[in-house]
């Protein structure tokens, strides 16, 4: 699909060359390698313990509601989110093969 793209997009920027298939080629790749990997961080909750302590942070502020919570012996229990996607793994070993092949035929080329 990205070397469907890179085509479409260096046949309307004018002449095709090697070079600029290549270099769209590789472009288109890293997007879906970055792509890929914020999906990956987002699935696995690297940001529930942030989260956690800036609602930690600010609702300490909030000197009645602390009170009262105290009064009766709540425990404040946050539910981590979790986002799950079928299609992280594949989107990230696509962009990574994409992203190798472009490098080693970029180099050898």
């Amino acid at each position: 699909m990205a070397s469907a793209i890179s085509f479409v997009y260096v046949s309307a920027a004018g002449t095709i060359t090697l070079l600029k298939f290549i270099n769209t080629i590789f472009v288109i790749s890293l997007m879906i390698f970055l792509a890929g990997s914020v999906m990956l961080i987002i699935q696995n909750g690297i940001f529930n313990k942030l989260l956690n302590s800036i609602k930690s942070f600010f609702s300490s502020f909030d000197k009645i509601n602390r009170m009262a919570d105290q009064i009766e012996r709540k425990i404040a229990k946050t539910t981590p989110y979790v986002a799950e996607s079928l299609y992280t793994m594949p989107i990230l070993i696509s962009g990574v093969i994409l992203l190798i092949l472009s490098i080693f035929v970029s180099i050898f080329l």
